[in-house]
């Protein structure tokens, strides 16, 4: 049980070193060279909403009870938002993030679900080390063909294809997505960097690396919805791999069940998920009260 508490302990202090107390400038750019927006034309942008109702029509099943409960959420909140105009801003909050950091040669995949489109991608990136794009390159695609991200709504980077898929609802889930994008580009060995996910703790440090990144551009865009909801995101983000990939190196946990580790990811990013919806509250009231004191 100590062990436990002191995972948790320093799940949170990752939250705080992560989430930026105070905002700072954003540095723009692949590199990080610039200190404003880039404003690359996106080109690359395929829109798959009309195609594969029959995998629409199993999204609708699977997540028909959450799409309910939003919807009563929403007349009772006196919001009136469809799914399909949430995924519109969602789409549109990621595809600026891109334009503002030049990430001009990500293919942006908005609902599509196209293995062969996949195939013809990793096949033509020159930029990845062919032992890494069909070894780890080719387990994601197969993997996002027998599980498509259009069926479970994520939106998720694909460093070997340079793809980003767009499916949620969400826009803090869609420029964290887009921020994995730049993270990846702005490496010089991103196959390399793409493989060390394998590798204990450096998934916690590439998410960390990830949701700084987010987190100040959320905070310089004048945004609070995407602020405020980027925080939840980012911190669940850290703090699922921060747990799992603890446990996964701790000693004494090797005889554990194999349900274990994902059960930890999970406890992570419940706890970071409200360390974040925390630190966002914080935020608000102390926005609130350096409005209060400028108007006196």
């Amino acid at each position: 049980m100590i062990k436990e508490i002191r995972f948790i302990i320093a799940l949170i202090a990752m939250g705080f070193a992560v989430g930026c107390s105070t905002s700072k400038p954003y540095r723009y750019g692949r590199n990080n060279e610039s200190d404003t927006p880039l404003q690359t034309a996106i080109t690359s942008i395929k829109d798959g909403r009309s195609d594969h109702p029959r995998l629409d029509v199993l999204e609708d099943q699977l997540y028909a009870p959450i799409d309910a409960l939003r919807a009563r959420l929403s007349r009772s909140n006196g919001t009136r938002q469809t799914l399909a105009e949430q995924r519109e801003i969602a789409a549109s909050q990621a595809i600026s993030y891109l334009s503002q950091n030049d990430l001009w040669d990500v293919h942006i995949a908005w609902r599509e679900y196209d293995p062969s489109d996949q195939w013809r991608r990793l096949w033509n990136n020159q930029d990845i080390h062919p032992i890494w794009k069909y070894t780890d390159g080719s387990m994601r695609i197969i993997a996002s063909t027998i599980l498509p991200e259009r069926v479970f709504r994520l939106d998720r980077y694909n460093p070997h294809t340079k793809t980003l898929y767009l499916n949620s609802a969400d826009s803090s889930r869609a420029v964290y997505a887009a921020a994995t994008a730049k993270d990846f580009l702005g490496h010089p060995w991103p196959g390399l960097y793409a493989v060390s996910r394998y590798v204990p703790i450096v998934p916690a440090y590439q998410h960390g690396r990830i949701s700084q990144d987010a987190i100040t551009y959320a905070q310089n865009q004048d945004d609070w919805e995407l602020e405020r909801r980027m925080y939840p995101t980012a911190y669940s983000r850290v703090g699922g791999s921060l747990l799992s990939e603890v446990y996964g190196i701790a000693p004494g946990t090797s005889g554990m069940p194999f349900f274990i580790g994902p059960v930890m990811s999970l406890t992570g990013r419940l706890i970071g998920r409200g360390v974040g919806r925390w630190h966002a509250d914080q935020r608000q009231r102390a926005e609130m009260v350096t409005e209060g004191s400028a108007a006196l």
